[in-house]
């Protein structure tokens, strides 16, 4: 949701779950900053919102490269069809 609005992200993804691969796709694309729950603590939290303050324009244009266009539609297809399947 927050990359479909192209809001900047603070990624703190729980260890080995599928939030880490989710994370990594957005900091590889220039699109987020990740912070693990081993580095969190106020003194990285403080300079990570600090470096997406100074980069917020580029996350922005870099979350816009990453979206599928009128995701929202194919996703509300998708659980029509599952719902529609069920009925």
């Amino acid at each position: 949701e927050l990359a479909e609005l192209r809001k900047p992200m603070l990624i703190v993804p729980i260890k080995d779950t599928h939030q880490e691969k989710n994370a990594n796709l957005f900091s590889l694309a220039r699109a987020a900053y990740i912070l693990t729950e081993d580095e969190l603590n106020y003194d990285n939290f403080k300079t990570k919102i600090e470096t997406i303050n100074k980069n917020k324009e580029e996350l922005k244009r870099n979350l816009k490269g990453l979206m599928r266009p009128n995701a929202h539609i194919l996703i509300e297809r998708e659980i029509s069809a599952i719902i529609n399947k069920t009925t």
